[in-house]
């Protein structure tokens, strides 16, 4: 990702935070940051079965890798509607661990798919589906 898309994304996510240069600190220090969900994005949680074919199907938007678990970035409200099983929304009132932009290999938390500072989102009714699609064929 070139620099100019870098700094767009930065700003972009530390926009979730009450306290914009509080998160540009984080990402800039730490290399990751704790972010406030539900203002900028929701979050929808899967683990790493699901997940993988889920970004087989490349929709477009970003995605954290933590561990086992991937978090998509998904249109703010989206968690309040989520009832997909194999997942889990998170919505306001929750945080997630947010890796900066360039981060996007591991180890630790990295992007799976970086966000391009646009604001572009994952299309949660998308990927919902996708979800749903994937829960089952990974379960009997």
């Amino acid at each position: 990702m070139p620099g100019k898309n870098l700094e767009a994304a930065q700003r972009w996510l530390a926009s979730a935070d009450n306290n914009r240069a509080h998160a540009d600190q984080w990402f800039t220090n730490a290399g990751v940051a704790i972010l406030p969900v539900g203002k900028v994005w929701d979050a929808i949680r899967v683990d790493k079965p699901l997940a993988g074919y889920v970004l087989a199907a490349q929709l477009p938007g970003p995605v954290i890798r933590d561990g086992e678990d991937h978090y998509f970035l998904v249109a703010p409200g989206s968690a309040s509607r989520w009832t997909t099983p194999g997942s889990q929304a998170l919505g306001p009132a929750c945080y997630v661990a947010v890796p900066a932009p360039e981060h996007t290999k591991g180890p630790g938390i990295y992007w799976v798919q970086p966000p391009d500072g646009s604001g572009l989102l994952v299309d949660s009714e998308r990927l919902a589906a996708l979800v749903q699609e994937a829960y089952g064929e990974v379960t009997p």
